[in-house]
């Protein structure tokens, strides 16, 4: 049980440092080898290993969206009672975002985090639309 808890604490606090473009706040939940991967075919698509590279993905992720704002669905966690083996969540949730052309846009996804003792090792993004209006978003 004191997985569920952890996680209760520490989710929506990640997605509120998201929301606020607090970098260090988001990636203190992440290990310095840890891996992210974002979904698509654009130019920020791909997979990121290092906390410094995710850093630099998530300050771009900031530049080009200066609004952001998550609303978590559901969590999910896949062994609730052991906060010290390895863990999946799974974080359904929906992001209205405005990007630096000031054009709005409403997403929604799953992010699935690979855990040890609370901190991700591997983070993957799937946005359930990567069609002309995800690509629209990104585009500069």
């Amino acid at each position: 049980m004191i997985g569920v808890v952890i996680i209760k604490v520490k989710v929506p606090s990640a997605f509120k440092a998201l929301n606020n473009h607090d970098l260090d706040g988001f990636l203190k939940n992440y290990y310095d080898d840890a891996i992210f991967e974002y979904p698509g075919d654009i130019a920020v698509s791909g997979i990121y290993q290092g906390k410094k590279v995710i850093k630099e993905w998530f300050r771009n992720f900031f530049d080009h969206f200066p609004e952001i704002d998550f609303e978590i669905k559901e969590v999910g966690i896949s062994n609730p009672f052991d906060f010290m083996a390895n863990n999946f969540i799974t974080i359904l949730w929906d992001v209205k975002l405005k990007n630096k052309r000031g054009e709005a846009f409403k997403q929604s996804g799953i992010t699935t985090v690979k855990s040890r003792f609370g901190k991700s090792i591997y983070t993957k993004d799937f946005i359930f639309d990567t069609g002309d209006e995800f690509k629209r978003a990104w585009s500069d």
